[in-house]
């Protein structure tokens, strides 16, 4: 970068630390501030601004961030050199002071900083600079994001707190009702916010070290300076590596992104959570928590579903997006009874088999072999140890059905599961031997776990929401009005609400289905690209539902919705693929949900109105009475926000969802609001905790999807 010199990589090493006179004796670890101080005894010295705030020296938090970041001030006089850390504290320490005292420094300040530092570079070099104080200052972000995140975990551990808080505080008799609510996380497509997946694999390894460093177990000098030594090779490694992507990233990337943090966090920790809310049911109440309170807490997704805001999202990557959710799932399930199987190493003759699980072992050894698959090695645990082979089966199989193009497994294929129930069915028939045989103590946790998790995550871990503009939605309904030979030209709103009306409650219509496969589609959808998407996505999904079951894709968010219309050509167009009809007692079934998506300041000041409307409408009353009269409502945070600016925005979805949840009682349906929330401040986002306390009163009846 520039010829400053630069600190000799060899020139402190922790375990210098091992040779400070006052740790010698007990070998005892040192105190974070003291090995701060260590590393920055070695930093050259930069100015401080003055400060008018007291810091808190035993804030852990703090602490940690004061030791990681000397760690990267060392990195970066190993590697930038002196003048470049000398730019790099410089700037922090002013935009500290900026930030926390009204009148300190300003952005001009800042600059004047940074325009002294590249006086007399080249124009690359001037980049290059401004390139390496990005990273620096990204590297350091990162860091203190880590070190929040530790103790937050180590504070709160989960959620131990609250449970431990609703456990006090509430009689027995009332966490019927506490449990009852439920609560949707939804993860939204976002490509371009994409962190490379090597940095959030070093993030997490440097998560895991900061961690074992501050764990109680930690008794010894020798382990903490190991400790210390790794964390400052990872962060070496984050400063060396490049964080942005170096070519546009695909839909498929964002796929993979957000099923990361299914596989490394989401899949064990909200499935601690539902066994922890079990346990604090079962303890003060007495019995199980009934299947009808289970879960409470889902996943949903809009990663590889939503059109509204991609014209390339095309419907072969939706259903990429299902088979890719789909084999994390099996995998992990694998995996679970992988490391499980040894441990039920019961001999048959200790605990004998029920007859179903005899048989069922033999049936899966000869589709297993049926499959090509070598099963000599497996043949000899049948008598030793049955249980172990029955669960390596189970885990056997659900390998195979990832094997099997996913659309396909409704024809049953051998050695597959066709749908996540035969798994539950086959973990059951284990668990129901032991029973019988008397081993309870072997299955009690262990099973309860599996079919938790199977129950929670299905055979496709959270499910999709469809998302397309209202608009595509309105030019959908019409086509099929003019395929039913309606002509659509010129009519009104109203007018296209009594036709759409109409055709829906027409039990015997003959547009249901129009079509079962993508291609020919009817003359009317030939030249509507964003229509054909539409009805080829759905057909995918109704194909889904057979295998995933009816809750991996079961809503249609309708964005920039402004009237009913949009919402009845919405259920005319689910008529038409197949998803919505009537039996030949008039009765009606639906496979998905129909959210309006409320965003603009207008939109939201008209949608009691229209909620109104729609609810009244015989034929949405059919969609209701299907679905359990239970309607979601979204509001849009991010637009609204700059339509009307934040306050405005807050205020006026505050007022929407007290309004629309009169009109919900008032038809006597359950109404869900599904927050939009953005993540920065400008887009609707700020503290989720805070959000939810200033929730209007008797709008979270029955949950909340955030």
């Amino acid at each position: 970068m520039e010829d400053a010199p630069r600190l000799d990589s060899g020139a402190f090493r922790f375990e210098q630390l091992l040779h400070r006179a006052d740790s010698s004796a007990s070998g005892a670890p040192l105190s974070h501030d003291v090995i701060t101080a260590e590393i920055r005894a070695r930093l050259p010295l930069v100015e401080r601004a003055p400060r008018r705030h007291t810091e808190h020296p035993s804030d852990l938090v703090h602490q940690d961030v004061r030791l990681l970041g000397s760690m990267l001030g060392l990195v970066l006089l190993e590697h930038a050199g002196v003048a470049f850390y000398r730019s790099v504290e410089e700037l922090r320490q002013v935009a500290k002071l900026a930030r926390q005292e009204p009148g300190g420094p300003n952005w001009k300040e800042l600059s004047n900083i940074i325009n002294r530092a590249l006086e007399g570079k080249s124009p690359q070099e001037s980049l290059n600079w401004l390139g390496d104080w990005a990273s620096a200052f990204h590297v350091f972000l990162a860091l203190c994001k880590l070190a929040e995140a530790v103790h937050f975990q180590k504070s709160h551990r989960g959620i131990d707190a609250t449970l431990s808080h609703l456990a006090a505080t509430y009689p027995a008799d009332a966490l019927d009702e506490v449990t009852l609510e439920g609560v949707r996380l939804v993860a939204t497509a976002h490509p371009t916010k994409i962190l490379r997946q090597r940095i959030l694999s070093h993030q997490g390894e440097l998560f895991a070290l900061l961690k074992a460093l501050r764990a109680s177990t930690l008794t010894s000098l020798f382990e903490q300076v190991e400790l210390l030594q790794r964390i400052a090779e990872k962060i070496e490694v984050l400063w060396a590596t490049q964080f942005s992507r170096s070519e546009k990233p695909q839909l498929s990337d964002d796929i993979d992104h957000t099923l990361t943090f299914f596989r490394r966090t989401v899949y064990e920790s909200l499935a601690k959570f539902h066994e922890d809310l079990d346990r604090l049911y079962r303890y003060r109440v007495g019995r199980p928590l009934p299947d009808s309170m289970r879960p409470r807490i889902t996943l949903g997704s809009w990663v590889g579903s939503d059109m509204a805001n991609n014209p390339n999202l095309k419907p072969e990557l939706f259903a990429e997006a299902l088979r890719r959710q789909h084999h994390v799932v099996l995998k992990k399930y694998a995996e679970d009874l992988q490391k499980l199987a040894p441990k039920f190493s019961h001999a048959e003759y200790k605990a004998p088999l029920t007859a179903q699980l005899a048989e069922s072992i033999d049936t899966d050894l000869e589709e297993m072999a049926s499959c090509e698959k070598d099963i000599g090695e497996l043949l000899r645990y049948r008598r030793r140890e049955p249980y172990r082979l029955k669960l390596t089966l189970i885990a056997e199989r659900l390998l195979h059905t990832m094997e099997v193009p996913m659309l396909e497994l409704a024809s049953r294929p051998p050695f597959t599961y066709s749908r996540a129930s035969e798994y539950e069915d086959d973990l059951a028939l284990v668990d129901r031997s032991l029973e019988q045989a008397g081993y309870h103590r072997s299955r009690w946790l262990d099973f309860e776990r599996l079919i938790r998790k199977v129950k929670l995550y299905g055979f496709y871990g959270s499910g999709m929401d469809l998302r397309e503009q209202s608009r595509v939605i309105l030019h959908g309904g019409r086509a099929v009005l003019e395929e039913s030979r309606v002509s659509t030209a010129g009519l009104s709103d109203d007018a296209l609400v009594a036709h759409f009306t109409e055709h829906v409650l027409h039990v015997d219509s003959a547009i249901a289905p129009l079509f079962s496969e993508f291609d020919p589609l009817p003359a009317a959808f030939h030249d509507d690209a964003e229509v054909r998407r539409l009805f080829s996505t759905l057909n995918i999904a109704r194909r889904a539902q057979r295998v995933l079951g009816d809750d991996s894709v079961s809503s249609i968010v309708l964005t920039m919705s402004s009237g009913p219309v949009e919402l009845l050509a919405g259920l005319l167009v689910l008529k038409a693929q197949g998803l919505f009809w009537f039996d030949e007692q008039g009765q009606a079934t639906s496979k998905f949900d129909l959210v309006p998506l409320f965003e603009t300041i207008s939109d939201l000041k008209g949608a009691p109105t229209t909620l109104d409307s729609l609810l009244g409408n015989p034929a949405y009353q059919a969609q209701l009475g299907a679905r359990g009269r239970r309607q979601t409502v979204m509001l849009g945070y991010s637009d609204s926000s700059k339509d009307g600016g934040y306050f405005t925005s807050n205020w006026e979805i505050y007022r929407a969802q007290v309004a629309l949840a009169e009109v919900a009682a008032k038809h006597h349906v359950k109404l869900r609001f599904f927050h939009g929330r953005g993540g920065s401040i400008g887009r609707g986002g700020g503290p989720t905790h805070r959000a939810i306390m200033a929730l209007p009163p008797d709008t979270t009846r029955f949950g909340q999807a955030l």
